[in-house]
């Protein structure tokens, strides 16, 4: 495979294009005949409209015809990318002279060269980001609207895209703002007239920004700027611009590219026109695949039409195969000679259905593998297509996971929705607010938990844990959380407690790098946003880690790692690109002016940056990426019901396809009126474009096509699938043997799976094949494949044997997890070890209802507003704007009028919130009861809960925190509090249930636990938990907690952790 590149002083390898996969430049003699037929006509001085099925050579003939023209022609391709390889082409062999651009970029040429000419301003292109912002500026000004829908979906960026997609296909029809008027008017569509009012004030704005600078010139979109070419060439009295004009691909052309070639047809040029309806890709962005048949009707002299024939790119059975599949699809204007069967039976065609999406990915990872290792296709050579970009971003996880190189083409999304830079912005916003402002503890963590912090909850409970320490000892009466303090810790000077960046195993680096971060901003505030994003960055001191993630580091096995470094820089140097346009736009715009701009823009920003594929990968692509180049081997994945075809009609509130229909309608054709008969239509032609992609992706295929899709509970293969299953069934020698491809662990496995299987092997009873497979892995474990080493397998001898504690230290619990070590103690062992969930909103409503009732010992005194209280310390709880968050609040509120109805007629409180500390036997328990309550003549310990069931009477008698709690006061923990005859007045304690919904709070008792039926129940079962903790072992034991324990997923007893 040739390659071009070049090697830095880095290291770093700079890839240039792959020169086996641009397509080839034939001489005119290595043409067919009807290739050549149809060059002769161009060469002579005629225009020529060229019909070809998949792989006929119209792109062969195409660039040849360019390049025979030599200087003054002109090489069209609809796509950037597919203009991008045939201008690659022409160059490799020396063809530079002629011109290969899209229609949008000859069109900016074009204009550009007028304005020069006339001492104008040159025009700028008007991204799709800057036209959605502005869109949602006018959305957002206006008050009258015909169409009816809820205001609140106006400011969505979903109403935004279709209405961008209407004014675009407006713009590339030619349609003003008052024929919009007027044909919604017509058809019966208010959404019309609200978008043509909206675009006569789009296209205001935009004229008052190109007239507001002295040098400024117009500023156009895509579909304006080729439609003011094409007016301009039937204007201008100049020469032509070239003297030749051929075009790719025509059927991808918009309504806009077809009057552009028209209008370079009518200066003189001559025109070759190549098309195939069948393969049409654009479709979803206003392309006509009948382009061909209305750049006929609209060219000034009379054309030649031709068919190609040929087969040229693949073997016979695909192209049997496409053709069948071709044949499902109209004729768009194509001769009928054109649908002529080009070979005999299909075949080189397989279809394969999976039990789940990692299964298709295994079988999909399995073929290529053994593809690329018994016949040495080179990974480059295959590609895996699916439906849509979602799609392709599954699949391109899963078969990372199974070992297959893959390779993904860059998917921009908004700025704003990267983890990355929407951290970077904030930290801009923290270091340009005010020193004195304070940081919200969420947003603290969150950045602190964020890719420039990458703390884990262990490392940030240990920070809190010492900054509370701290503060604690500097300040014993001050009240702060650790949440609190750890977010005084980013923007204060000193704060106290914080270890040194280098100090106690790093523990504190990330706080120390965000806190570079802020200051780095906060001390280049007043230069322009280039500089203080560039220094805010430059603090974070992470340039160098990202940069050799990205380029694959040992241990990353499956290269997430690395798509996730490279995913980040890309969005970063798309960050520091959209800061170097702001700033040359607006000059002194500050680093806030920066934040705002990426906030407000919910589009991806365009980029014209030049890019190079790594080799030796496998590509997933959607049928529109792949469309012009070819493959040795090709994958349609994911052919599910739903998913492809996709037969949901597009743009069903602004109705952009409609408009298609109405306007763009060729001259004599019939579209019905009627609303059900209009979207019929709509669905014969979405179904129509669904099969054309298919083709599209078929035909890219030089030698062999797999289909795969997934037959689950929730999904099942398309009627597209079932078609192609048909024609693989034909082929009595398929390339793939289904058996083969599912064994164990199949032909060509990948490292990890084929170790897997060669372990299993070991407990065989044949003994050669256990001492076969032994020795196969000591192999593989000499190449470096991982999981050979039986030291680090599961089931083997235990890092240490000694008891968890010695008999001489004591077993700190609290009363909670005295509980949980009664229900399961190996649950308790790896929980205490930061097994734990973080607490969800139901433990922070507890916690606050918890807080009202140490407050409000004795309920809410006249005049106080529990409720208002209440809100407030719901503010930290997040979701409480969705449904199910208002939901909890007003559960929230019934338990705190619960709970103060209780207060008020409760028992005088003695202690609230009372620490304690009490050793019994070898346990030290230590914890707080929320409340005692009683008199000189008694007492009773109460334990307030939250939760919406309240345990039985039977099992409140055994619920061990209560009976912790009892044991506290019975030992006298509390005397200081409650006096040294505590012991003999406690009389029991209560379970007071305030979140069940009930009328009032349900209260359960537990009996004094001297007056209980066995006095020392409770003291044996600390002693049974004792020696069950702080041996050797720790046992797994089925409880009623099982369902919801966090640590299942490691538990043999449990289906997830059966496996250890």
């Amino acid at each position: 495979m040739r390659r071009t590149g070049m090697l830095t002083g880095a290291g770093i390898s700079l890839l240039g294009p792959d020169l086996d996969a641009l397509p080839p430049l034939l001489a005119a003699e290595e043409l067919d005949p009807g290739q050549r037929e149809v060059l002769d006509r161009v060469l002579a001085g005629g225009d020529a409209l060229v019909h070809g099925a998949p792989g006929s050579g119209r792109t062969a003939l195409a660039l040849t015809a360019a390049e025979l023209s030599g200087e003054g022609a002109v090489l069209l391709a609809p796509r950037r990318a597919a203009a991008g390889r045939l201008r690659d082409a022409l160059a490799v062999h020396g063809s530079g002279a002629v011109r290969a651009m899209t229609p949008p970029a000859l069109a900016h040429a074009l204009v550009r060269a007028d304005a020069v000419h006339r001492g104008l301003g040159e025009p700028t292109l008007v991204t799709g980001a800057e036209q959605d912002a502005l869109l949602a500026e006018l959305i957002a000004q206006r008050e009258r609207w015909h169409l009816e829908v809820d205001p609140g979906a106006r400011s969505l960026p979903g109403f935004r895209t279709e209405l961008r997609d209407l004014l675009t296909r407006a713009g590339e029809l030619g349609i003003a703002p008052a024929d919009l008027e007027a044909l919604g008017l017509a058809h019966g569509r208010p959404a019309w007239r609200d978008a043509a009012a909206l675009q006569r004030d789009y296209l205001g704005v935009l004229d008052l920004e190109a007239s507001a600078a002295l040098d400024a010139g117009p500023r156009l979109d895509s579909g304006a700027l080729v439609r003011r070419a094409a007016r301009l060439l039937g204007a201008a009295q100049a020469p032509p611009p070239f003297r030749v004009v051929v075009v790719d691909d025509a059927q991808d052309l918009t309504a806009a590219g077809i009057d552009l070639v028209a209008a370079l047809a009518r200066t003189g040029a001559r025109v070759l026109v190549l098309t195939c309806p069948d393969a049409a890709v654009d479709t979803f962005r206003g392309a006509l695949p009948d382009a061909g048949e209305r750049l006929r009707a609209l060219l000034p002299r009379p054309v030649g039409e031709s068919v190609l024939d040929g087969t040229h790119a693949q073997v016979e059975g695909l192209t049997a195969a496409v053709d069948a599949l071709r044949a499902r699809l109209p004729l768009a204007g194509s001769p009928a000679l054109v649908r002529r069967p080009r070979a005999a039976a299909p075949g080189a065609l397989v279809a394969l259905q999976a039990q789940d999406p990692l299964d298709e990915a295994r079988l999909i990872g399995s073929a290529l593998r053994d593809l690329h290792h018994r016949e040495g296709v080179p990974y480059d050579e295959m590609a895996v297509v699916a439906r849509s970009g979602a799609a392709v971003a599954d699949l391109a996880d899963l078969l990372s996971r199974t070992g297959v190189p893959v390779r993904v083409p860059h998917r921009p999304q908004p700025l704003r929705d990267v983890p990355a830079i929407a951290d970077l912005l904030s930290v801009l916003e923290i270091g340009l607010a005010p020193p004195e402002a304070p940081l919200a503890p969420r947003r603290a963590v969150e950045l602190l938990r964020g890719p420039f912090g990458d703390a884990d909850a262990l490392r940030l409970r240990r920070i809190r844990r010492l900054l509370l320490g701290a503060h604690r000892a500097a300040h014993p009466d001050a009240d702060a959380t650790s949440e609190e303090l750890l977010a005084r810790a980013l923007v204060e000077e000193e704060p106290a407690g914080l270890p040194a960046a280098d100090a106690r195993d790093r523990a504190a680096a990330p706080v120390h790098r965000l806190r570079d971060m802020i200051r780095a901003v906060r001390a280049h505030r007043d230069q322009d946003a280039q500089q203080v994003l560039w220094h805010a960055w430059d603090a974070a001191g992470l340039a160098e880690g990202w940069r050799r993630a990205a380029l694959g580091a040992a241990g990353d096995v499956d290269g997430a790692r690395a798509r996730m470094a490279a995913s980040r820089l890309d969005a970063l140097l798309e960050l520091f690109a959209a800061a170097e346009r702001l700033t040359d736009r607006r000059p002194g715009a500050g680093a806030l002016d920066l934040v705002e701009q990426v906030r407000a823009r919910s589009v991806v920003e365009d980029t014209l940056a030049p890019a190079a594929a790594a080799r030796g990968r496998l590509e997933v692509l959607t049928p529109a990426q792949l469309a012009g180049e070819h493959r040795d081997t090709v994958v349609l994945a994911r052919v599910q019901e739903g998913a492809w075809p996709d037969l949901r009609l597009r743009s069903t509130l602004f109705g952009a396809a409609e408009l298609s229909l109405h306007a763009g309608a060729r001259p004599g054709a019939e579209i019905p009126r009627a609303a059900e008969a209009v979207r019929a239509l709509q669905r014969e032609q979405v179904l129509a474009d669904e099969l054309r992609l298919a083709v599209a992706a078929l035909a890219r295929a030089r030698r062999r096509v797999l289909v795969t899709a997934v037959r689950d509970e929730s999904s099942e293969p398309s009627a597209l699938f079932d078609a192609l299953a048909d024609l693989a069934a034909k082929d009595p020698d398929p390339w793939i043997d289904p058996e083969t491809l599912r064994a164990d662990p199949g032909p060509a496995p990948d490292a990890r799976r084929l170790v897997a299987a060669l372990r299993r092997r070991l407990r065989t009873e044949d003994p050669q094949q256990a001492r076969d497979a032994a020795l196969a892995l000591e192999a593989l474990g000499r190449a470096g494949a991982p999981g050979t080493d039986p030291a680090h397998w599961y089931h083997q001898e235990p890092s240490s044997t000694g008891p968890l504690h010695d008999e001489e230290t004591p077993i700190r619990l609290s009363p909670s997890a005295l509980e949980r070590a009664v229900d399961c103690p190996q649950s308790w062992l790896m929980e205490r070890a930061g097994g734990t969930r973080s607490g969800g909103p139901a433990q922070l409503i507890g916690t606050a209802l918890h807080h009202l009732a140490q407050v409000h010992p004795r309920g809410p005194e006249e005049g106080e507003d529990l409720l208002a209280a209440l809100h407030g310390l719901l503010r930290a709880v997040p979701g409480t704007e969705t449904w199910s968050g208002r939901r909890r609040v007003r559960r929230a509120e019934d338990a705190a009028q619960l709970l103060a109805a209780h207060l008020r007629q409760a028992a005088e409180p003695l202690a609230v919130e009372a620490p304690f500390e009490v050793e019994l036997g070898r346990v030290r328990l230590r914890g707080s009861i929320d409340r005692i309550e009683g008199d000189a003549t008694g007492l009773r310990v109460v334990d307030l809960k939250t939760g919406r069931a309240a345990k039985s009477a039977a099992k409140a008698e055994e619920d061990l925190q209560l009976a912790a709690y009892q044991a506290a006061v019975r030992e006298g923990a509390l005397a200081e509090q409650l006096g040294e005859d505590a012991p003999e007045r406690l009389n029991g304690a209560q379970l007071l249930y305030v979140g069940t919904g009930g009328r009032k709070a349900a209260v359960r008792t537990q009996t004094a636990l001297d007056r209980a039926e066995d006095p020392a129940w409770f003291d044996d079962l600390v002693q049974q938990v004792s020696r069950e903790v702080s041996g050797a072992a720790v046992t797994a034991r089925v409880n009623a907690h099982c369902s919801r324990c966090a640590v299942r997923s490691s538990c043999p007893l449990q289906p997830e952790g059966d496996q250890l």
